[in-house]
């Protein structure tokens, strides 16, 4: 059809042919280049310099006149051009990942290869990201370690029928549902144990049967004896065979027999051990110096945005983790309050029972009379980027501004511990109302200028000079110094105590 096209151009009279041809692949592209008379005389002295005006404007009539003639014809050529670009996949081009530009960059250096861990090697490869990307990508890469713990048991997901064994292995994916990564990677963790002790002791990768599983929470109640041991590889078990699609009558985790022996192992091993306890609670001197440190504006302006969310998370109840699913965009201050609301937590969320929660601190919630709440509510402002759906920035190495790249709850609990390392001591004289910090006086245990040694080398030098021989032990030295000041108290002689050296 081009080649005609062409032809009744060349009939008209048109000189100029070969050199439009080199310059359009097919006469639609030469309609497409021109919409009227006028765009076709520079079009013709494009093809051919040196003609006279009349000329120009002869050959362009010649050229305008052919469109116009030829016009069905044209459309007919753009709707196969259209058809067959539809049967062609457009190729995107994709930005590099920084993993695969370090591994061409060091893949003739062994040493160099050496200096990347495989989590930072993952990190790189999935980029910073929003908190929804780090978890997609994480659930995606312990969804695969699990995918192929599933193939290689056999299960009967690994005969479904797919026309790959990627289409498969995207089967096997879908099946783990709604799990989070944290769920997929216990899992993963807990299951590599039982895959090595049933290859060592039974010669393959998963439970047959029942004695199996049996035979395995011996193992675990006589050779491990932790107070989760038990109840982690049940679910890990669950896991594996709900999502490898075992009929519910053929689930091992399910047979009477398994779950009455993983009662009894669970009582034996919990025999003897320690409750669960928690976390103990920031003190109140804590909290006061909390407060003080968020409202001095001679310290790192980041550092105490860190200060009003560890006092945010106290006072609104929240776990370190739930931070990163509150909503900042709908955080609000009024006269009253701060009040705001959890998007995503580990009992919350879109897959959740509880679409979100609600949380609220109320303005007189302080120690110091410091209005604390404001004060951090302004830099949470200050920071910008407020359309977010997580709290925490990971912070520079002077604390002063965020880097704005999403913070993983590990990450926030050692910027609290350093931030709490800075606390000074809080005190106040009888008679005033006022609140002051003791500078150079460290409140927590273990920060710089207050730790153990140091409080027992104090207490060593105090039992040397009450002339008691030589430096003790630690124990003794506590003991002692016990001793010493209870006697000194109930025989009323104060004098001879010096309890404030010991200090």
């Amino acid at each position: 059809m081009d080649d005609r096209i062409w032809s009744s151009l060349e009939q008209s009279g048109f000189q100029f042919l070969g050199e439009l041809k080199g310059h359009f692949l097919t006469p639609w592209h030469v309609a497409c280049a021109v919409d009227s008379l006028g765009d076709t005389i520079p079009l013709v002295r494009q093809l051919k310099s040196g003609l006279l005006e009349s000329e120009e404007k002869r050959e362009a009539e010649r050229l305008w006149q052919w469109l116009t003639d030829n016009a069905d014809l044209l459309k007919r050529v753009q709707a196969r051009l259209l058809a067959k670009s539809q049967r062609v996949e457009a190729f995107i081009r994709e930005s590099p990942a920084a993993s695969s530009v370090y591994d061409q960059q060091v893949s003739g250096s062994v040493e160099l290869q050496k200096q990347v861990s495989k989590s930072r090697h993952r990190w790189l490869a999935n980029g910073n990201g929003t908190p929804a990307e780090a978890e997609k990508a994480a659930k995606k890469f312990w969804g695969t370690v699990l995918v192929q713990i599933m193939l290689e048991a056999s299960l009967p997901i690994s005969n479904m029928k797919a026309d790959t064994e990627e289409q498969r292995a995207s089967y096997a994916l879908r099946a783990l549902g709604s799990r989070r990564s944290k769920t997929l990677r216990n899992r993963a963790r807990t299951w590599k144990k039982a895959r090595e002790w049933m290859l060592r002791v039974k010669n393959r990768p998963f439970p047959k049967d029942v004695g199996d599983v049996v035979d395995y929470m011996t193992f675990l109640e006589q050779d491990v004896g932790t107070k989760s041991c038990i109840s982690d590889f049940m679910a890990a078990l669950s896991v594996l065979e709900d999502a490898g699609q075992v009929p519910t009558n053929q689930q091992l985790c399910k047979n009477r027999l398994v779950v009455a022996s993983s009662q009894s192992f669970g009582a034996e091993v919990l025999e003897g051990k320690t409750a669960k306890t928690q976390a103990p609670p920031l003190t109140v001197a804590m909290l006061l110096s909390l407060e003080m440190y968020d409202v001095s504006s001679s310290n790192p302006k980041y550092a105490r945005f860190l200060a009003w969310t560890c006092l945010v998370t106290v006072w609104a109840c929240m776990r370190i983790s739930d931070l990163q699913g509150v909503d900042v965009s709908r955080i609000l201050l009024f006269s009253s309050g701060l009040k705001g609301f959890l998007v995503r937590t580990k009992t919350t969320g879109p897959d959740k029972k509880v679409l979100e929660v609600p949380f609220f601190i109320r303005r007189d919630a302080n120690l110091t009379g410091h209005d604390w709440l404001s004060k951090g509510y302004d830099l949470l402002r200050s920071f910008g980027q407020l359309e977010r759906r997580f709290l925490v920035w990971q912070a520079s190495d002077d604390m002063q501004e965020p880097l704005y790249k999403y913070a993983r709850p590990e990450v926030i609990s050692s910027y609290f511990r350093l931030i709490w390392q800075k606390l000074q001591t809080p005190f106040r004289k009888v008679g005033e109302n006022k609140w002051k910090l003791a500078g150079g006086t460290c409140l927590v245990g273990g920060a710089p200028g207050y730790d153990e040694e140091e409080l027992f080398s104090q207490l060593a030098g105090w039992l040397e000079q009450r002339g008691t021989g030589l430096p003790p032990e630690p124990p003794e030295i506590v003991l002692r110094s016990q001793n010493t000041a209870a006697a000194s108290s109930s025989s009323g002689d104060s004098s001879s105590t010096d309890v404030g050296e010991a200090e």
